[in-house]
């Protein structure tokens, strides 16, 4: 969650940084200006769609997990209930 978060911050710094190098690097009407800012807005895009991606798959192994343990639970109380039920019966006949 924390490397999610990180990388959303990063995708403005590269938005900014983008801006700030073709401000000082050409002038406002050129097209080198506009290809460094399109750059830019492209990486932002693609860190923003990772940290997204990767914040998913962190909840879905969460809950993963979650699950798989509430089924050995349930396996474990499943057991103990027919160990007590078979003692039963053990003791009956």
């Amino acid at each position: 969650m924390r490397v999610a978060k990180f990388l959303k911050h990063a995708s403005s710094i590269f938005l900014l940084g983008g801006i700030a190098i073709a401000a000082v690097s050409f002038e406002v009407l050129s097209f080198g200006f506009w290809f460094i800012v399109f750059w830019g807005l492209l990486l932002t895009l693609a860190t923003r769609l990772f940290a997204n991606a990767g914040q998913i798959l962190f909840e879905m192994r969460a809950e993963l997990l979650r699950t798989v343990v509430n089924i050995e639970r349930a396996t474990y109380q499943s057991n103990a209930i027919l160990r007590e039920i078979r003692d039963l019966v053990d003791k009956e006949s």
